[in-house]
């Protein structure tokens, strides 16, 4: 479909009438180019075409000062921002594998929701829709970070966890997540990490221990592990992204999904911020 936007069909006004002055002495005959109609018509195209630059001067210096102003905050920014937090619950439906829920079990504490482009995404969105003219918003890959609690329940049988798989619906269409085994950032910050930041004066936020410490992780009886794991969300627009959607199942040896049916109810202290990545 075309779209033109108003400064392109300036241009295309612009070009026209230049095309019509210069068709005028190629196509009239010499003694008729002094007649008042053929001088009328190339004033007119003349006062257009200046008039149409006019326009798409004014219009580009208020793009540029809309530009300016958001190149403005970015740089007052302190970098990404989540979109959700502790506020989310999971969603939960039958898994298509066999499923042994009374075995091992866990508690879902914490999700955070963080487009990975360096900015908050309401900067790059207003960029998106203001400046480039787009009706829809950007689509973005997006972190997912959450805390959460497993444990093993049975009295007499050892667990091999092999992965923790995820899910959740973005404009009404179910994703998957793909599972990370690290909280390095990955925008051109090589030396930058996820880590938790505990109150507003905190300088230095603290690193996020993992949930396995290896894949596979053995879980014996009775014996629980609690951590962060990241997750990617590629090509979407985070604001679509439904907060009550969430699925999250641990896999076990033998491929059986055992979902995490528990939210946790506790207030959690800190958000995620920027961290020195450790070595």
């Amino acid at each position: 479909m075309l779209h033109l936007t108003p400064k392109n069909s300036l241009s295309f006004v612009v070009g026209l009438c230049v095309v019509v002055l210069a068709l005028i002495p190629l196509t009239v005959p010499a003694d008729h180019l002094s007649w008042l109609r053929w001088q009328i018509t190339a004033w007119v195209a003349v006062g257009i075409a200046l008039l149409a630059l006019f326009v798409q001067a004014c219009l580009q210096s208020r793009d540029d000062g809309e530009m300016r102003d958001l190149l403005k905050k970015i740089l007052e920014g302190k970098g990404a921002t989540a979109i959700s937090s502790e506020s989310t619950r999971p969603s939960f439906s039958t898994p298509i594998v066999a499923q042994r829920q009374d075995d091992l079990d866990g508690e879902l504490q914490r999700v955070f929701v963080y487009p990975r482009i360096g900015i908050p995404y309401k900067l790059l969105q207003e960029a998106w829709t203001k400046v480039g003219g787009h009706s829809e918003n950007p689509k973005v890959d997006c972190d997912i970070i959450l805390a959460m609690y497993a444990v093993n329940r049975s009295q007499s049988v050892t667990y091999f966890v092999r992965d923790l798989v995820a899910s959740v619906e973005v404009d009404s269409t179910r994703k998957e997540l793909e599972r990370l085994d690290n909280f390095r950032l990955d925008f051109g910050h090589d030396e930058l990490e996820y880590g938790l930041e505990l109150d507003e004066n905190t300088t230095d936020p603290a690193p996020l221990p993992p949930l396995f410490a290896q894949i596979p992780c053995e879980l014996t009886p009775n014996k629980p592990i609690e951590g962060w794991v990241r997750f990617v969300l590629k090509e979407v627009d985070p604001e679509k992204i439904d907060s009550n959607t969430w699925m999250f199942s641990l896999v076990d040896s033998l491929g059986n999904q055992h979902p995490i049916i528990k939210t946790s109810d506790r207030r959690k202290k800190g958000e995620i911020g920027f961290r020195r990545a450790s070595h």
